[in-house]
C-alpha cells in the first residue's frame, strides 16, 4: 500500500513540474546536384539562413550536409 501511494504521489508531482522548452528544427539541404537547375543550393542557402535566424532554433539538424 505504501509503495502504491508513493508511486501515485510521484506521478502526480511529475505532472506538476515544468519542463524546459526548446525549439528544434530539421532541414534536408539535399546534395549538390547539377540537374536541379531551379533548385540549386546557391539559390536556397540565403532563404534557409533567414529561416533559421527568424525562428531562432535551439537545436537544428540537417540531412545530406557535406563538408
Amino acid at each position: 500500500m505504501k509503495k502504491s501511494l508513493f508511486l501515485v504521489i510521484a506521478l502526480c508531482l511529475s505532472f506538476l513540474s515544468y519542463g524546459q522548452e526548446f525549439i528544434a528544427g530539421s532541414y534536408n539541404i539535399r546534395q549538390r546536384n547539377t540537374v536541379d537547375v531551379d533548385n540549386m543550393w546557391n539559390d536556397r542557402k540565403v532563404p534557409l539562413t533567414n529561416l533559421i535566424k527568424y525562428h531562432g532554433f535551439d537545436i537544428f539538424g540537417i540531412q545530406e550536409g557535406f563538408f
